[in-house]
């Protein structure tokens, strides 16, 4: 289980959740994997009742035994599955989500006795340590935000992505650390320059919505679109179905000019910052717009869907 666990949690953090959210790029890469036929075809039958796709949708936390339990119910009662092979297949996309129960539960093995030793290694720069004390005083030992703010920080500074991450989140909610959307922003924009799949997906919001940065629509269009194109150019229909949804928003109303369009292919690290870059003029492209909307409606976002049977309705 450690090696198929390991590899859909790196799947996971390389791709985020649209990968699982795509039936058959899934099944295809879980093919090529080389596992136990065992363990394919329990995944790959998993993939098939959907189970990817509820716990990416419906289990917000490794520990939610609700909704964990009303997948592993419908698949026993509805899909005749035996309740340990439904169970362990939840788990592997459970922690494929949220990894290995993945620094919570390596947090809460740290016994109170043990915790001084993962202090000292803490403080002596360990910044898996470090990520691991801040998640013991966040959700393991003993509950301190302040402190669980202060070693995810620690570990941010030192260059750990899922560190950068957390004190986004920190910043942007106010969680052990005075709320600040200029700090969010720039900690979501370092954890997204490393590759980090779920910061990328922060940077378009902030820039249409002004969270930390400038309100720029057009910055906003390149990230978006820069998303969709990533993820179409990793794999045929492996998109991230809400950027190309909302790529088609922008294209209906406006498309950057060529000089903006270039950041897609080559984006520059001088754009994430609060100062953001100037508004380019911009005209709409329907075409461009369609071709998107097909694109997240082929993947079952539904907004893309409703915009495509109104073209249709209207006889273009």
């Amino acid at each position: 289980m450690a090696e198929i666990t390991t590899i859909l949690r790196q799947v996971y953090l390389q791709y985020g959740e649209p990968m699982f959210a795509n039936t058959p790029v899934l099944k295809n890469l879980i093919q090529d994997l080389s596992l136990d036929e065992s363990d394919t075809n329990l995944l790959i039958r998993a993939i098939d009742c959907g189970v990817a796709i509820q716990v990416m949708d419906n289990v917000p936390a490794p520990n939610n035994s609700t909704q964990i339990d009303i997948i592993v119910n419908h698949l026993v009662s509805n899909l005749m599955w035996s309740e340990d092979k439904a169970i362990q297949a939840v788990e592997y996309f459970t922690y494929a989500k949220f990894g290995d129960r993945s620094t919570s539960e390596a947090s809460s093995n740290i016994t109170i006795e043990e915790f001084p030793e993962h202090l000292l290694l803490a403080e002596e720069g360990d910044v898996v340590v470090q990520y691991n004390v801040g998640n013991c005083y966040e959700q393991g030992l003993t509950s301190n935000p302040y402190k669980a703010f202060h070693w995810y920080l620690r570990a941010a500074e030192q260059g750990y992505v899922l560190a950068q991450f957390i004190v986004a989140q920190c910043y942007e909610h106010g969680k052990g650390i005075e709320q600040n959307k200029l700090k969010a922003f720039h900690w979501y924009s370092t954890a997204a320059e490393e590759g980090y799949v779920d910061a990328q997906r922060m940077i378009g919001p902030c820039y249409e919505h002004g969270i930390g940065v400038e309100k720029n629509l057009t910055e906003a269009f390149n990230r978006y679109l820069q998303l969709a194109l990533n993820y179409y150019l990793l794999a045929a229909q492996q998109g991230y179905a809400k950027a190309q949804y909302k790529v088609g928003c922008y294209y209906s109303n406006a498309k950057a000019d060529k000089k903006s369009l270039t950041k897609i292919i080559k984006p520059s690290k001088k754009s994430d910052t609060p100062s953001s870059p100037p508004t380019k003029k911009i005209t709409p492209n329907y075409t461009e717009a369609l071709h998107w909307y097909m694109q997240a409606a082929s993947q079952g976002n539904e907004d893309a869907q409703k915009v495509i049977d109104s073209i249709c309705a209207k006889g273009f």
